[in-house]
């Protein structure tokens, strides 16, 4: 049976600053939200830090990368993908449209992140512990 995978919209989409953070305490996200826990892709850019235990981030068909507290990671928009608490971890997920991160027209960091942004190859970038 194919897994099923959702949409999810951030929630604060339509207000005047669409930035929502997912508090992830225990396996319990606070606000609530339609892709915890399932396989979900959305419109948004996602940065996750783990400031404990670990969690199971996975794209579809791809294999399972275990991220631990102290480290985070960047998820392109688009990209189907499923995080998975282990018991007493604890995380933070920074949802937010790619326009925030707009820069004046050519300038060169616009050049650099429109090439990660648009890049369908470019599905995410994990932040490793120095320790």
């Amino acid at each position: 049976m194919a897994k099923k995978v959702i949409n999810s919209i951030n929630l604060k989409q339509k207000s005047n600053f669409p930035y929502l953070v997912l508090n992830v305490k225990d396996a319990q996200s606070f606000p609530l939200n339609p892709g915890f826990k399932v396989m979900h892709w959305h419109e948004d850019l996602q940065f996750v830090y783990v400031s404990s235990g670990k969690i199971t981030f996975s794209i579809l068909g791809k294999t399972n990368l275990v991220i631990h507290g102290g480290e985070g990671l960047f998820i392109n928009k688009e990209v189907a993908h499923l995080i998975i608490p282990a018991p007493h971890s604890h995380y933070h997920s920074f949802i937010f449209p790619d326009y925030f991160l707009e820069f004046y027209f050519n300038s060169p960091a616009q050049t650099i992140v429109s090439s990660v942004l648009n890049n369908e190859d470019f599905n995410f970038y994990m932040f490793k512990s120095d320790a």
